[in-house]
């Protein structure tokens, strides 16, 4: 019987009895929002949050869901904030971008804090 879900999961690991699950994406053009809701221009962003939840969510309590893009989410300060209360909503953590993988003392902070 055909699947036709895109279920899959990009990076998973286990790390101090926590399950971390990862969606990797490249987005093409400008990526912005103007609330959770509003959509357009997105470049699909909202859709790969609603996939990374609906990844997550039969993995159980300890499961921890990122999604990590080499854009630069941060640039639209407006358009982060939406995404990053969409993100809240789904039970996911905010998006790590370009700003955060770019400075290595920042990423390096970032994963002691969280792993």
């Amino acid at each position: 019987m055909p699947h036709n879900k895109d279920n899959d999961i990009d990076v998973c690991f286990v790390h101090n009895n926590y399950l971390y699950v990862l969606e990797c994406k490249v987005y093409t053009g400008q990526v912005k929002a103007v609330n959770a809701r509003q959509t357009r221009g997105v470049s699909n962003i909202h859709s790969h949050l609603y996939k990374l939840a609906a990844v997550k969510q039969p993995l159980g309590l300890n499961a921890k869901a990122f999604l990590i893009t080499p854009n630069n989410l941060t640039a639209n300060s407006i358009s982060f904030e939406a995404i990053k209360k969409h993100c809240k909503l789904l039970r996911i953590s905010k998006p790590i971008d370009y700003q955060t993988l770019q400075i290595e003392p920042t990423f390096y902070k970032f994963l002691l804090e969280k792993f």
